[in-house]
C-alpha cells in the first residue's frame, strides 16, 4: 500500500472549501486510513485498487463526492 502526502493548501484549493480536521478525519471511512495529520500536510494510505487517488486531484475528486461537496462525476 502506498502512503501519499498532500499539502492541505492544495486540497483546500481543489475542494473549493476549507477541509477542517473534522472532514480530514472522516475521509478514512472511504477506505484510505489516515497516517499523519500535520499543520500543513496530511498523509493517507491508499490501497492498490484505487490508483486514481494517488494524485491530489483524484483524491480530492473522491473526497468531494464522499463528503457531499459535489454530486460526483456526471
Amino acid at each position: 500500500m502506498a502512503v501519499v502526502e498532500f499539502s492541505l493548501k492544495d486540497l483546500d484549493k481543489l475542494a473549493g472549501k476549507k477541509l477542517t480536521k473534522e472532514y480530514l478525519e472522516k475521509i478514512p471511512m472511504m477506505g484510505c486510513p489516515l497516517e499523519k495529520l500535520e499543520k500543513d500536510k496530511v498523509l493517507y494510505e491508499i490501497f492498490p485498487n484505487r490508483p486514481d487517488m494517488l494524485s491530489a486531484e483524484g483524491f480530492t475528486r473522491a473526497a468531494r463526492t464522499f463528503l457531499g461537496f459535489s454530486k460526483g462525476l456526471i
